[in-house]
């Protein structure tokens, strides 16, 4: 499972559904995120709880060596599945997801690895169906294929 900005955020900042987000992780039988995840989340949870960046970070990567969730890089490859999709999901493109750069770069990441997304967004519907497309809701499935 790739387990996205939006999750990391919610569990330390200790959102009220922060143990679910926990569960749904431990439950994963393989867990990886991205470098941009870790800086995306710093940068929110320094702001969030008015700490310092490196704070934030310190805190991320316990959490991250906790949950056995691994760094994946982000190579070409990626980028092109990112590119992808923002064309077809990204703000501004008419698809209701409206994904911005972190959302492209996790989806491709998680495409890439073959690995279902976790995303946490404000409605925190859990779908676990294989969705059509990605929304900004929870999405913890396998991904759509990009067209």
């Amino acid at each position: 499972m790739f387990v996205d900005t939006s999750v990391v955020v919610a569990i330390l900042s200790g959102e009220e559904d922060a143990d679910e987000w926990s569960n749904r992780i431990e439950a994963a039988p393989a867990r990886i995120t991205s470098a941009l995840v870790v800086l995306e989340a710093a940068m929110r949870l320094s702001t969030m709880l008015a700490v310092q960046p490196v704070v934030a970070g310190d805190a991320i990567e316990a959490f991250l060596r906790e949950a056995e969730i691994e760094i994946v890089p982000i190579d070409a490859g990626d980028a092109t599945l990112a590119i992808q999709a923002f064309s077809n999901y990204g703000k501004g493109r008419g698809h209701p997801a409206q994904l911005n750069l972190a959302d492209c770069l996790s989806y491709a990441c998680a495409k890439s690895h073959g690995s279902a997304l976790l995303f946490a967004y404000r409605s925190r519907v859990i779908r676990e169906a294989e969705p059509t497309s990605p929304t900004r809701s929870t999405l913890a499935a396998p991904l759509p294929p990009l067209r």
